[in-house]
């Protein structure tokens, strides 16, 4: 069963295929995972054309882990996604 449906992006970092001339692709669940570190690690902001991407992960690293700090990352990570 082939799971072409899942689509095809640059490898990140990007890299280059000399021999071939070309970017590094990355298909199927690979490329949906790298697509969500990507996201994961972008802070809001830090895409200029795209203010609203990102999760701000990194500003909750210390937090105490309540249930409801724990509800609200899900909540963020979620909404990114979306």
């Amino acid at each position: 069963m082939t799971n072409s449906f899942l689509g095809t992006g640059w490898s990140f970092p990007p890299t280059f295929d000399q021999a071939a001339g070309s970017v590094v692709m990355t298909s199927d669940e690979a490329d949906i995972q790298l697509s969500l570190q990507i996201l994961l690690a972008t802070r809001k902001g830090e895409r200029v054309m795209e203010p609203d991407y990102g999760c701000n992960l990194d500003d909750m690293v210390f937090e105490p882990r309540t249930t409801t700090f724990k509800t609200y990352i899900r909540e963020t990570i979620k909404t990114a996604i979306l």
